[in-house]
């Protein structure tokens, strides 16, 4: 890999957008609107995020009367949110010009105070020359006049086709041995609109696996105790990697799950939480990732050892 460049260019049909890339990988940001990271591969090949050019997801009918008849939009990519989720709150609409600032192999882009949450969303972009790994650090200010209690939501729109896995807490060595858990070390979290017996996912002892189905247009969402901190989806020969550390320590939102999945018949969401935390007024809160790219790599069926002997080639444990 080569030198980094980073350069203001057009994305279509995003429109005014910024670039950071090396001879391997890019990450294309919007600046018409945002903060959203729009693109994200290997340089000349298919992005391996999901863009909603056709707008087919906007928000619904409560925001768009609360925002005064201007619209949320999915848009797509990469975007930061505060949880819990909330409407209208969580759809304040994006729709306005970001602030840019180029940095060292990266920039940083900042979007204005919402005036409905006084909340400020900030994301900041960083490669290096030899690796195709980006790291994300994701922020959110408290402006309002009080003290906010929410949690960093960094939700990441992967298009459709592939598989996901996402790692079951491990069981300690001593109780693998004995062959028993006497205590519970599985939290699964569901939405009112998932199916337990859902046809895209596996629940597994060491994986859940949701494979993509652009026919089923059913929507299903579910949250994990995520405790291996890391994520991975396979789709267009290559390999997406995610790395959110988890905190033991911390509470988090929607029933106590640190990464939570969503998908319907166009993408699949990689959706990865910070602990909640009580903002004060001028406060900011950061909720740092790291992605790996990794291409040539072949999709592995659903059976375990498939997928552990596939993954241990690329992650870092």
């Amino acid at each position: 890999m080569g030198n980094i460049s980073v350069e203001y260019t057009t994305y279509t049909p995003w429109g005014n957008c910024i670039r950071v890339s090396n001879d391997t990988i890019d990450v294309v940001a919007t600046l018409d609107f945002g903060p959203r990271i729009i693109r994200c591969g290997f340089a000349g090949a298919k992005n391996l995020f999901y863009e909603d050019r056709n707008n087919y997801i906007v928000c619904g009918k409560e925001a768009h009367a609360a925002f005064h008849k201007e619209s949320w939009k999915l848009y797509g990519g990469y975007r930061l949110c505060a949880s819990p989720e909330s409407l209208p709150e969580t759809y304040y609409p994006d729709n306005n010009n970001v602030d840019c600032e180029v940095i060292d192999n990266g920039f940083i882009l900042k979007a204005p105070i919402e005036s409905w949450t006084r909340i400020q969303k900030e994301i900041e972009v960083q490669i290096k020359s030899h690796e195709a790994k980006i790291d994300i650090v994701s922020k959110i200010t408290n402006h309002g006049p009080e003290p906010a209690a929410l949690a960093p939501w960094g939700i990441t729109v992967l298009d459709g086709g592939g598989k996901e896995i996402v790692p079951q807490p491990p069981t300690p060595e001593k109780l693998e041995n004995m062959g028993i858990g006497l205590l519970p070390n599985k939290v699964v979290a569901l939405w009112p609109y998932s199916a337990m017996n859902d046809e895209r996912l596996i629940w597994g002892k060491k994986f859940v696996v949701l494979t993509h189905d652009s026919t089923n247009s059913a929507p299903f969402k579910c949250g994990l105790l995520n405790t291996s901190g890391w994520a991975a989806y396979f789709n267009h020969d290559s390999l997406f990697v995610q790395y959110c550390q988890y905190n033991p320590h911390g509470s988090y939102p929607d029933l106590g799950v640190s990464y939570e999945t969503y998908t319907n018949q166009y993408y699949v969401e990689l959706e990865t939480l910070g602990v909640i935390q009580t903002v004060d007024p001028g406060q900011t809160v950061s909720h740092p990732e790291i992605w790996e790219l990794f291409d040539s790599v072949s999709m592995p069926d659903n059976d375990e050892s498939a997928i552990e002997k596939c993954l241990l080639n690329y992650l870092r444990l």
